[in-house]
């Protein structure tokens, strides 16, 4: 198929081996060098229909996975991990598709402790939030830790993961100086705890308010949020 793109825009941010790129994901991966990245860590849209959140959750249902898992496949080094963030509503959906290309290893599960605020008039509040481990190759693990993780920070904006959930994943799959995707980078996590471990990244985000969050909390000698 024919790239959108004739070739990568110019870098949003580029700096410390961090680099964020605004524009759609389905766009620029087509354009990024292959088998590059160490790990993919990311949070895909899909959408969840809520009564409380509709205001700001894009696409109902909207499922991205079945575009974006053969460019993840093909950016991936010949020894990469995968880690995606999912919906339950998901769950047995994007384990077949991750499978046709990632040998899938885990669902960890990430205990909010305490519901995120997305529950309905017939359904339990939601505490957790289930992460795919997948792996192209075999690429072994850096740093044991329990299949539940938790963390003590605060998030602010919606979706958003802490640092330390992030910091263990990214610390369980790569070495200090590797290099890390997030093609839905949102408010930035992945490239910050990226940046606090010593490892390089790159981000995609399409909406440009949350590159300049981004690069705000980038810039933050100690991330307050």
């Amino acid at each position: 198929m024919t790239s959108p793109l004739a070739q990568l825009p110019p870098p949003y941010y580029d700096r410390e081996g961090i680099t964020i790129y605004h524009g759609d994901a389905l766009a620029i991966m087509p354009e990024l060098e292959a088998r590059q990245f160490d790990a993919i860590i990311t949070d895909p849209p899909y959408g969840t229909e809520t009564n409380q959140r509709d205001e700001w959750m894009v696409g109902e249902f909207a499922n991205i996975i079945p575009l974006a898992l053969p460019h993840l496949y093909r950016l991936g080094s010949n020894n990469a991990a995968l880690y995606c963030f999912t919906s339950w509503k998901h769950l047995a959906d994007w384990i077949l598709r991750c499978s046709s290309y990632f040998r899938m290893q885990n669902v960890l599960v990430w205990d909010k402790g305490r519901h995120s605020g997305c529950y309905g008039a017939f359904s339990w509040q939601f505490c957790w939030e289930g992460i795919y481990f997948g792996l192209k190759g075999r690429r072994r693990i850096r740093k044991y830790m329990p299949d539940v993780l938790r963390s003590s920070k605060q998030t602010q904006y919606p979706m958003e993961k802490p640092t330390d959930v992030i910091g263990q994943l990214i610390e369980a799959s790569t070495d200090v100086g590797d290099l890390i995707l997030d093609p839905f980078m949102g408010s930035g996590t992945t490239l910050r705890a990226a940046k606090d471990l010593g490892r390089r990244a790159i981000g995609i985000e399409i909406e440009e308010k949350y590159c300049e969050i981004a690069v705000k909390r980038l810039a933050q000698e100690v991330l307050a949020l």
